[in-house]
């Protein structure tokens, strides 16, 4: 009886860990002749998680230095909590970088009006629109994807004489009908890379994807591009990680 009850504690213990002590997944990209080198923070499904300390989060980013930050959607799980959402976003713009974002799904929710107070902001919001920033010394393009992504929209925004082009939206898998080489890398979340994953067979289930799904996490080749998928920030329907624990990704790009 108390060996189950220990057991008891200590997953209890093990699944707050997996949802509070935010991992930093380091993740590096070349292109050939870049004229410079360039760091990027991305953020995606908060799900306004209570457990992730938001002090934290701002304490890595700046130790970082980055030279922009993304986010790609779901920032909140439902209406009314837009609060808690608004106040990280307040921390992402104390960075002092350009903040440009995307939207999920729980974000469009009825009720939901985090992107109307998003815009009140200096957020670059990109509602299947796209912005340059120079970054570096590389001139970047950033084409954002609304949900759900259409590759009608994708060719609309995606074409640039860029040095680099990032591909911003919240759902991956209908990258996987139109991403190609105009994108050097996409950044996507949505799938909180299974929230559970299994020893040696990754997530059993993926939001959107069903079980065992293609695309859940990490980074991908497609179409001549790179995709990358953050397991994120947060959970939504229940506060449940299993060796999945949540993170903010810290990338840089460097020329070859």
């Amino acid at each position: 009886m108390w060996i189950l009850v220990i057991f008891v504690i200590a997953f209890i213990i093990y699944l707050y860990m997996q949802s509070s002590r935010v991992y930093e997944r380091k993740l590096e990209v070349s292109k050939k002749e870049l004229p410079g080198s360039f760091r990027f923070v991305q953020i995606t499904d908060f799900h306004v998680n209570p457990w992730v300390d938001l002090e934290t989060v701002r304490d890595k980013i700046l130790a970082f230095r980055p030279h922009v930050i993304f986010t790609t959607g779901d920032m909140v799980d439902h209406a009314c909590e837009e609060k808690r959402a608004m106040e990280l976003f307040e921390i992402l713009l104390s960075v002092g970088v350009p903040v440009v974002s995307v939207v999920g799904n729980h974000d469009l929710k009825p009720g939901v009006v985090l992107p109307e107070e998003m815009k009140k902001t200096e957020i670059l919001l990109l509602e299947n629109a796209a912005t340059e920033l120079n970054l570096g010394g590389v001139r970047v393009h950033i084409a954002g994807l609304s949900y759900p992504a259409t590759g009608e929209n994708y060719e609309a925004i995606i074409d640039s004489d860029a040095d680099f082009t990032f591909l911003l939206l919240h759902a991956p898998l209908p990258a996987k009908a139109f991403l190609d080489a105009r994108t050097d890398l996409a950044l996507a979340g949505h799938t909180h890379g299974g929230q559970a994953r299994l020893p040696f067979l990754g997530a059993w289930y993926a939001s959107g994807e069903g079980f065992f799904p293609s695309l859940d996490k990490g980074m991908y080749e497609i179409g001549g591009s790179r995709l990358f998928i953050s397991s994120g920030l947060g959970n939504t329907l229940a506060p449940i990680r299993v060796g999945n624990p949540v993170e903010i990704v810290f990338g840089t790009v460097v020329s070859e």
